[in-house]
C-alpha cells in the first residue's frame, strides 16, 4: 500500500511504501533536499479521507 509523506524541511511530498517504513524504522531521505526524517510522523492523509478522530478518555 502506497502512502504519502511530506518533508518537514522543504515541503516536498512523495510516495512511500509501508514495508519500506517498517524496515527502516520510518526513516526516509527527501529526494529534493536530502533531509532525513521520520516518514511515519509526516504522513499526509489520503485524499478524500478525514483525519482520525482523537480517542476519548477512558471512563473512570
Amino acid at each position: 500500500m502506497a502512502l504519502t509523506t511530506r518533508c518537514p524541511q522543504c515541503g516536498t511530498t512523495f510516495k512511500v511504501v509501508l514495508d519500506q517504513l517498517r524496515v527502516r524504522n520510518g526513516l526516509v531521505r527527501c529526494g529534493a533536499c536530502s533531509t532525513v526524517f521520520d516518514g511515519r510522523a509526516c504522513l499526509v492523509p489520503a485524499a478524500g479521507m478525514a483525519p482520525p478522530l482523537p480517542t476519548p478518555p477512558a471512563a473512570a
